[in-house]
């Protein structure tokens, strides 16, 4: 195929600079064509051409020449500047999509096109500053996509609130901040009574609508800085920021009423049978750790347990 001065009119390299001739080195430039998933760069190989997709249509594919696409190429883009100016190999394959014919321009060609004409060096910075900002915000989705799966990650798929691993993390986060800064909290350890027999009674899925009715309550029931966390099994954690053990004393009797008044309903409707908690609640004093906090949080609960359930205790009640 003969490159014609109507060919590069459509050109973002060449954008706003009409000819009246061909430049020499477009001229004799090669026009290479590549059938579909022929591959146009890659990063197994080293680069020193520029480009122009003249037809067709072109995908770039970062993890491998398989992968979902990044993006896609157009008629009047051109691909391989980056590799071609850093000298370096490119940072991604570029495959095409269908069937596409690329003028190939040689770096030396280039190089001389830019010294002899202002205008396409400026119009060359144009593209350059956009596949920047191209990548920038591929980054930046990717950086989003990455803290959306983190945070999927740390969210339990039956309560949808929040599960062990966060809750280990922001047991951290608030000791940290009671040992620096003296900044009270409260750790409640609950735990839904008898469970097991209300599974083996009821059946799982009963016991899974007990579950997230009770996960559901906790939530609808506390501020908005506190938070509950699923700490495995029908065992709750919940962390009162900035509580007095008068305060939590009362949070926890509150919660207990809350859970026991409470209807639970499968997802059809139907009522079902209630449930109650049990409560142990500690807060941290000098020199305590997570663990330790832990422990005698459920110690507490065990001792809830012992007293007869659907009560709330410490060590010291």
């Amino acid at each position: 195929m003969k490159i014609q001065i109507k060919d590069l009119e459509q050109m973002d390299l060449f954008r706003g600079i009409g000819f009246d001739s061909l430049p020499k080195g477009l001229a004799t430039a090669p026009v290479r064509s590549f059938n579909t998933g022929g591959m146009v760069l890659s990063p197994e190989a080293p680069n020193a051409t520029l480009f122009l997709l003249l037809s067709g249509a072109l995908t770039v594919h970062l993890e491998s020449p398989y992968s979902k696409p990044l993006r896609t190429i157009w008629p009047g883009s051109c691909v391989g500047e980056l590799s071609l100016i850093e000298k370096t190999r490119p940072s991604a394959w570029v495959r095409a999509e269908v069937p596409s014919e690329l003028i190939a321009l040689d770096h030396n060609v280039l190089w001389d096109m830019l010294a002899a004409d202002g205008r396409i060096a400026k119009n060359l910075m144009s593209i350059l500053s956009r596949r920047v900002i191209d990548n920038t915000e591929l980054i930046l989705l990717g950086k989003i996509r990455i803290r959306e799966l983190e945070q999927a990650s740390m969210i339990d798929g039956l309560t949808n609130i929040y599960n062990r691993r966060w809750f280990d993390q922001a047991m951290v986060v608030h000791m940290n901040r009671f040992h620096r800064r003296m900044i009270p909290f409260t750790l409640c350890m609950i735990d839904i009574d008898h469970f097991k027999a209300y599974n083996d009674v009821n059946g799982h899925q009963d016991g899974d609508s007990a579950l997230i009715t009770v996960a559901r309550l906790l939530v609808d029931n506390l501020r908005t800085e506190d938070f509950v966390a699923r700490y495995g099994g029908e065992e709750f954690g919940v962390i009162l920021a900035d509580t007095t053990a008068k305060d939590a004393s009362g949070v926890a009797r509150h919660l207990l009423d809350t859970v026991r008044q409470a209807e639970i309903r499968d997802s059809s409707g139907r009522l079902l049978p209630p449930v109650t908690v049990s409560i142990g609640f500690a807060q941290p004093k000098a020199g305590a750790t997570v663990r330790t906090l832990i422990k005698e949080a459920d110690d507490a609960l065990y001792q809830a347990k012992e007293q007869g359930r659907d009560c709330c205790c410490t060590l010291s009640c």
